[in-house]
């Protein structure tokens, strides 16, 4: 009878063990449960404050603009277009991704030997050409269009109070344009 006791004492103990580990798990999921609640709160808290601060800046900007007011969609389907016609550019014919471009050493562009390189052009279907031509064109606007500072740009006048430069509109613009680049939009 003593070894049936004995066992069934053995059993509990090992049954208390079991479930003090359980309970420290538990312990430790709470406490992480309750790290990832209030990281989710402090993340819509932000997430909150910077649609406050897009909807000031919508209703600034769109307040500024006065009858030249632009929306989302009008964005996004202008930006739309554009893929559209950039695409039918790549598709015209004179555009012949099927051949090997001959270059001359003449060129003294890096960037067009780096786009036409034997190894990674002659790689690449008519199809991947068209993609890689249509690609480049978006790098192209980006660089010499959407990514051009547009206030402060060289070659404006600044207003002058008699013979005293003032700063102007486009001189605040400027700074402003720049604060943003630097602080991601925030």
């Amino acid at each position: 009878m003593r070894s049936a006791g004995e066992a069934a004492h053995r059993e509990l103990e090992n049954l208390r063990l079991v479930a003090k580990k359980q309970e420290e798990i538990l312990a430790h999921q709470a406490r992480q449960i309750e790290q990832k609640d209030q990281t989710n709160y402090s993340l819509r808290a932000e997430m909150d404050k910077l649609r406050q601060k897009e909807s000031t800046l919508r209703t600034i900007i769109l307040d500024k603009a006065g009858t030249q007011k632009v929306s989302d969609q009008e964005i996004t389907s202008k930006f739309t277009n554009l893929r559209r016609r950039i695409e039918s550019i790549v598709r015209l014919p004179i555009y012949r991704v099927n051949l090997e471009p001959v270059l001359s050493r003449k060129v003294d562009d890096k960037e067009v030997f780096a786009f036409f390189d034997e190894k990674l052009w002659g790689g690449l279907n008519q199809d991947d050409r068209k993609k890689r031509v249509t690609s480049k064109i978006f790098q192209l606007i980006n660089k010499r269009i959407l990514d051009f500072r547009i206030f402060g740009a060289e070659g404006l006048p600044v207003e002058t109070k008699g013979d005293v430069p003032t700063k102007s509109l486009a001189y605040g613009l400027r700074h402003a344009e720049i604060a943003l680049e630097v602080g991601g939009g925030r």
